[in-house]
Order: C-alpha cells, then sequence, then structure tokens
C-alpha cells in the first residue's frame, strides 16, 4: 500500500460521502478523488516525472491537499514551505528542494516571480489564484484532464513522497525526506492514537506547512472514510460555530487557539456534545486547561 492508495480506496468505499469541506465548498470523496487523479495527469502531461519535487507555498486550501495526494500518485513529492519566513529561507528551501515545480497561492505569486531568476531547478509555476506572465491558473491547469488514476506509475515504500519543514528558529530551516512507508506507519499510528471512525468529523486548522500536518492529519480520516474540514479560524467564535454546526468529533488545533476558546465568554452559547477529543498542537497548555479541554 501506498499513499496515494488511501483516496483511490475511500472513493470506492464512500464514493458520496464528503471528504473535504474548505470554506464554501464541499467535495465527496469520489469528486475530491477525481480533482486529485485530473491534477496528477496534468503534471505527468506537463512533463514532470517520477521523482520530481513541487514546492508547496500557500495557506490553507484545498488545493495543498489536492497536490499532496496527486504528487503520491504521479510518484512525486511536494514540499511545503511557509510562507511567512524570509526571503532567503523560502528561496534556500525551494532551491534545497530541487523543485521543479511551484504552486503558489494569489497572495504570494509575486514573491515566487520575483525569486524566478534564483531558482534555476523550477521550470513551472501554478498559481491557484489568476496568473500572470508564464504562471498556469490551477484550475484551468487542471480542467482538461483526465479524472482517471493515473497509468504506469510503479511506486514502492521507499519512494520519497513529502519533504516537510522541521526547525529553523535559530538557523536555516531543514527539510526532512519522508518515504510512502513512513507515512503510511503514521497513518495507522494516528488512526489508533485518535479513534477515528468512518463517521467522525475532523476539525484541523493548523497550518499544512507545519511539519507533516497534511500527511499526519489528513491521511487518517481519509484512510478511514471520515470528513475534514480545513480552514483558519482565529477567532474562538468561529471555530466553536463550526464545532457545533458540523457536529465535529475531533479537532486539532493550534495550543493558543484552545486556550482562547476555553475562555471565550460565549463558550455555553454552543453545543459541542458531538466534540469526542481535542488534540493541541505547539505550546503546552496549563493542567487545568489540559482537563478542561
Amino acid at each position: 500500500m501506498n499513499v496515494g492508495d488511501i483516496l483511490r480506496r475511500s472513493a470506492k468505499r464512500y464514493p458520496n460521502k464528503i471528504a473535504l469541506v474548505f470554506e464554501d465548498s464541499r467535495f465527496s470523496f469520489k469528486e475530491f478523488n477525481c480533482r486529485v487523479n485530473k491534477l496528477a495527469n496534468a503534471l505527468l502531461k506537463l512533463g514532470r516525472r517520477k521523482g520530481d519535487r513541487i514546492a508547496v507555498l500557500s495557506e490553507n486550501c484545498n488545493q495543498c491537499i489536492e497536490t499532496f495526494y496527486a504528487a503520491a500518485k504521479a510518484g512525486m513529492a511536494i514540499a511545503p514551505i511557509n510562507p511567512h519566513l524570509s526571503f532567503q529561507d523560502i528561496r534556500h528551501l525551494i532551491s534545497n528542494a530541487e523543485a521543479t515545480l511551484v504552486i503558489v497561492a494569489d497572495e504570494y505569486k509575486e514573491l515566487v516571480q520575483s525569486l524566478g531568476p534564483q531558482l534555476p531547478s523550477v521550470r513551472d509555476v501554478i498559481v491557484t489564484g489568476s496568473p500572470q506572465n508564464e504562471m498556469k491558473g490551477y484550475e484551468e491547469f487542471i480542467s482538461p484532464c483526465s479524472p482517471e488514476e493515473p497509468r504506469d506509475i510503479v511506486i514502492t515504500e521507499n519512494d520519497l513522497v513529502y519533504v516537510p519543514i522541521t526547525g529553523g528558529t535559530t538557523g536555516i530551516p531543514k527539510q526532512v525526506m519522508c518515504t510512502h512507508r513512513a507515512i503510511i506507519a503514521d497513518i495507522f499510528n494516528m488512526v489508533i492514537s485518535l479513534h477515528i471512525g468512518s463517521e467522525d468529523v475532523g476539525l484541523l486548522t493548523s497550518p499544512g506547512y507545519w511539519g507533516r500536518f497534511i500527511p499526519l492529519f489528513t491521511a487518517p480520516f481519509f484512510y478511514m472514510g471520515a470528513t475534514i474540514i480545513k480552514d483558519v479560524f482565529v477567532a474562538p467564535g468561529c471555530n466553536l460555530e463550526v464545532i457545533d454546526k458540523e457536529k465535529v468529533t475531533t479537532t486539532v488545533l493550534p495550543s493558543s487557539f484552545v486556550a482562547s476558546m476555553l475562555t471565550y465568554q460565549k463558550l455555553d452559547q454552543y453545543n459541542l456534545s458531538s466534540l469526542r477529543s481535542v488534540w493541541p498542537l505547539g505550546t503546552l497548555l496549563p493542567p487545568a486547561a489540559m482537563k478542561a479541554a
């Protein structure tokens, strides 16, 4: 089994079940798998090949998650880049990953454009918003391509699939090489740790460029046929409203978000009875706050 098999498997088992909610968009497993396949086939048609690496420079969005699974199906790897790092660090990470393609959010396209001459390995740039100059628009890029599974791609458990960032607070950020085997092991560990079932709904608001966040927290839910709500809700009321409205069972949130929700004045106005577990990420919360969560 490899990472690309996860969506393929769930699209067959739960075709009409909601896989991902992002802002006003809802994608069933069948729809989401088709979008991933379209991107994988578009990348192959563009000339990208097994072993290529794709840098992703964006805040949370459905396209970031699609890119991870499309790369996995096409035998490629993605390198998520924190767009809030310095100009020099972003240039270093894209170059160090030897990315041949960059997928960038609209708000960061000018940054990538300015980096162009300093990124000799990058051949193409795809923007999730409005393209400029020689950039390609994401939706226009995937639209004409087949929604069928990519063919004739042999993937082994030792193939590279993810190149996340680690460290960087006291020096140059570092990147880690994660294989399909490593990610699959993480998936099974998280399914057991979070007790994820097919009826679960997970609220994931941490940035996708945090470490191994995308595979570590999206793949276990997708593997079990559960639903993911992926967004960035900074205000505590927004998170609480989503938990109430969507009947969220599991949350993976920055610890600061959890703390602000616990002290929110209108906390009692929300029905949080569906919530089974809260996983804070980042700074440790005081014992009293952990108990309250």
